[in-house]
């Protein structure tokens, strides 16, 4: 993996612009994150109980899991140390609840990786990535973005990653789409101040619902999502 390139304060912004994008092919449309078996079983059955769902969800998982090692991935990235980067992406895959999720985080990551073979090569190293953040955090270094922007980027993914097949779901939209995103990113600062505050011994995530919903899907008889 080459060194990250040198852009200006614009251009590290229009990266960050270019990743968080919805046309960028990682296959993200294709998973509900468990959305679709909480709508089967009447869990989330409108606009209110979505964002309500999603609030919960946004203030753990990402803010314990997700994020920080996103953070850590980053970090050892950039000191040169991406084996360490691909253990903390292992702790990641190893942490999913069910085999939906891991498929998905493998999948994704694989997509993020051919995606940066095709405009970064640089940013690629000799290994596919184990997990969609691994691939994200390699493009976050290539490309110079900082921590809190590499935090903002990992957690904006997976408010238009939910919100999106929350709408495909209900279905919502685009006005009522856009205040379940509003009411998101307005938790957006403090999740991510809180995912930076995180200590190692306190990285993890747990919530049997999920898991369980996730589950549920793998075997649910009529779905709009890939299981």
């Amino acid at each position: 993996m080459s060194p990250p390139v040198a852009l200006s304060s614009l251009g590290v912004q229009a990266r960050l612009l270019q990743l968080a994008s919805q046309s960028l092919p990682t296959g993200a449309f294709a998973y509900s994150c468990g959305l679709e078996a909480a709508h089967a079983r009447g869990l989330v059955m409108s606009e209110a109980d979505g964002r309500e769902f999603l609030e919960g969800l946004l203030m753990a998982g990402p803010t314990q899991l997700e994020l920080p090692l996103l953070l850590r991935m980053h970090d050892a990235l950039r000191a040169g140390r991406p084996s360490e980067a691909a253990r903390h992406s292992e702790i990641l895959l190893a942490s999913r609840e069910s085999r939906e999720f891991q498929e998905q985080d493998g999948q994704m990551g694989r997509a993020l990786h051919r995606v940066l073979v095709a405009i970064a090569p640089q940013a690629v190293g000799p290994d596919v990535p184990r997990t969609f953040l691994e691939a994200l955090a390699r493009a976050c270094h290539h490309y110079g973005l900082d921590r809190e922007e590499t935090a903002l980027l990992g957690l904006y993914t997976w408010i238009e990653q939910h919100t999106t097949a929350l709408a495909r779901l209900l279905p919502l939209g685009p006005l009522a789409s856009q205040r379940v995103v509003d009411a998101l990113l307005q938790l957006l600062p403090s999740a991510i101040a809180r995912a930076l505050a995180v200590k190692d011994d306190d990285i993890g995530f747990g919530c049997p619902t999920l898991a369980l919903l996730s589950a549920w899907h793998e075997t649910q008889y009529s779905r709009v999502f890939r299981s």
